[in-house]
């Protein structure tokens, strides 16, 4: 989306849509919140409701870490 941006990425996945549509901009709590459902849709774990115990490193590991086929 920036020119600024360019060092950080080697590939990209091209897909149809915007970047502005208002179903692509959540606020971050909603962001982290579909995270951890994610999280435990994978089955690393289970995470507490209350979104001041979430461990998102837990979260982070678990998805750098998922194969393709575990996140189709």
């Amino acid at each position: 989306l920036s020119e600024r941006s360019t060092p950080y990425f080697q590939r990209a996945i091209l897909q149809s849509g915007s970047a502005t549509a208002p179903w692509a901009v959540e606020n971050r709590q909603i962001a982290l919140h579909r995270a951890v459902i994610l999280y435990e849709y994978l089955s690393c774990g289970n995470m507490s409701h209350d979104p001041s115990a979430w461990d998102m490193t837990k979260v982070y590991r678990c998805l750098m870490e998922a194969t393709p086929d575990k996140l189709r």
